[in-house]
């Protein structure tokens, strides 16, 4: 039985009021065409409504084949954050710094250490070829000095503190050796001076001419979305086209159509045969285009 997502861009008493329903027997069917219209929404617009908190991290400046969006301001001073409008900027930060090491010391024939959006990960591989994996959670070890402690007591591991940062600060590292030799976890330690915030737009400027170079070295801790996305009055447009999908949805719910899936991020969803009026068709698109992010004029 799915569950109603708090993240959804209207309520389950707002979408039976739009089709005009008064019963509760369809509220779990509406439940489920209400958090596949959100999340296909979501993923067409390339970004989450709902306020929440973020770390997000962007290419420096100078980066041959920049990935990111912050390209379409032509500003090397210049970035782009994924969730606007922009509520407010607790920090922009890049370098890199030692937080914290670690190194297998037992008889396993491997053992490598990386660093998730949500963990610190550490596997380490016998003789026999089976494979231990310890997935240390940032949600359960906040700070690099709890991450020390856990690792530390892990069998045939050894963790040394350097500096005690937030553990959502930690680089994202892919998997390196770690046996018999210290794998180092990094963190950004300068923190950048910003000269300007466009709330609206999700566009901050720092007070130099440009960023530290390098491939996602730029951390941007910040708040963004919409506080009660499910009334805020710039959302109301959004919340129709919302209102209208599960419309569609609900009245072709007989219809079969093939699953489809798509992912942004950590979340993903998945359209069920029942559900072909969530799936985006181009006059949806058309009047979805204003919420995605646009090119800027350098």
């Amino acid at each position: 039985m799915a569950a109603f997502n708090t993240n959804n861009l209207v309520t389950l008493a707002d979408g039976k009021a739009y089709l005009g329903i008064t019963a509760d027997d369809t509220d779990q069917l509406l439940t489920e065409f209400i958090n596949a219209t959100t999340n296909a929404i979501e993923i067409e617009c390339g970004r989450h409504f709902n306020a929440a908190n973020y770390w997000e991290w962007h290419d420096g400046s100078n980066v041959r084949g920049r990935t990111d969006v912050d390209l379409a301001i032509g500003d090397d001073a210049t970035i782009l954050v994924q969730n606007w409008p922009i509520i407010n900027v607790a920090r922009v930060a890049s370098g890199r710094a030692v937080a914290f090491g670690v190194s297998y010391t037992g008889s396993g024939i491997r053992a490598t250490a990386y660093v998730t959006s949500s963990a610190v990960v550490l596997v380490s591989t016998s003789a026999a070829g089976v494979a231990t994996t310890n997935t240390l959670s940032t949600t359960t070890y906040p700070t690099v000095s709890t991450l020390v402690t856990a690792a530390d007591a892990l069998a045939d591991w050894t963790a040394t503190l350097t500096t005690d940062v937030p553990a959502t600060d930690l680089h994202r590292l892919a998997g390196a050796d770690a046996k018999n030799t210290t794998f180092q976890f990094t963190y950004p330690d300068l923190d950048d001076r910003i000269a300007d915030v466009d709330m609206d737009a999700g566009i901050i400027t720092l007070a130099s001419s440009r960023f530290a170079g390098g491939r996602r070295n730029v951390l941007v801790q910040y708040r963004g979305g919409y506080e009660a996305v499910v009334t805020h009055a710039d959302t109301a447009d959004l919340r129709q086209i919302a209102c209208e999908l599960v419309r569609n949805g609900y009245n072709s719910r007989n219809i079969n159509t093939d699953l489809s899936s798509r992912s942004l991020g950590d979340s993903s969803y998945v359209v069920a045969s029942a559900f072909p009026g969530a799936m985006l068709d181009d006059r949806m698109r058309a009047r979805l285009a204003r919420w995605r992010r646009g090119l800027v004029a350098a």
